[in-house]
Formats: structure tokens, sequence, C-alpha cells
């Protein structure tokens, strides 16, 4: 009769039908809980720190900017541009070409950096907290 029942059945099923199920540890699942919403709360924490620095980098880049511009003559040059549209549908890319060649590069690059990185602090800062335990889950 044995032979009959075991027919089907592996070595391996046999040793899971032998195991015993352990209980987990006591306090494992709020350790667990806590953990998830103090990882939540630093990535906040992070986040507003990067708002923070990119909005400072941002702001005084952007300053910088406007002084270069207008140091070069990018922005007496975008005016005359704008004011005179017919030039940019004759010529376009003469238009783009001295507004690039205007354009202090090396300053526009970190600002659009900086505004980048306070695309990723807001993400950042807008993780949500988890707070699992305040709901009764994990709770006997």
């Amino acid at each position: 009769m044995m032979q009959n029942y075991l027919h089907d059945v592996d070595e391996v099923d046999v040793l899971y039908a032998r195991m015993s199920r352990e209980p987990a540890p006591l306090g494992l699942l709020e350790r667990i809980y806590e953990g998830v919403a103090e990882r939540a709360r630093r990535r906040r924490r992070l986040g507003y720190g990067v708002i923070a620095i990119s909005l400072f980098l941002a702001s005084s880049l952007a300053f910088f900017l406007g002084q270069q511009a207008r140091a070069s003559g990018a922005l007496v040059l975008a005016d005359l541009l704008l004011a005179n549209r017919d030039l940019l549908m004759e010529a376009p890319a003469e238009w783009v070409g001295a507004v690039a060649g205007m354009v202090p590069w090396l300053v526009v690059v970190p600002v659009t950096g900086s505004l980048i990185l306070l695309a990723v602090g807001a993400q950042l800062a807008l993780t949500p907290v988890r707070r699992l335990t305040a709901r009764g889950i994990g709770r006997s």
C-alpha cells in the first residue's frame, strides 16, 4: 500500500512534507515597516536638500547668465532679431547662428543641469511617507 502512495511523489516532495514551518521572529514585521518608513523619510529629506541646492545654483547661475548676455551684447542682438521678424523668415539659419554665437554656453549648460537636478529633487521630495503600522497593518 505504501508503494502505491509514493509512486507519484519524488524525494523533494517528501522533504518538503517533513519540513515544519517556523514562525517569524517576534517584531519582524514591525521592524520591516519601520525600515520602509525611515527610508521614505530619508528620501524626502534628501529631496528637499537637493531642491534647495539646485534652486540656489539655478538662480545664481541664471543671474550670471543674464550678466554675461548683457555684457556680450546678446540681449541687444536678441531684441534686434525679435523686432525684425522678416529676417527670421528670410534667413533662419543665420538668425540661429547669430544667437548661438552670442550665448555663453559655459553658463547655459550648468543652468540646465541644475534645473534637471531640481526635477530629480522634486521627485525625491514627493516620495510618500509610508506609515504602514498606522493603518493597522501588521498588528495582531
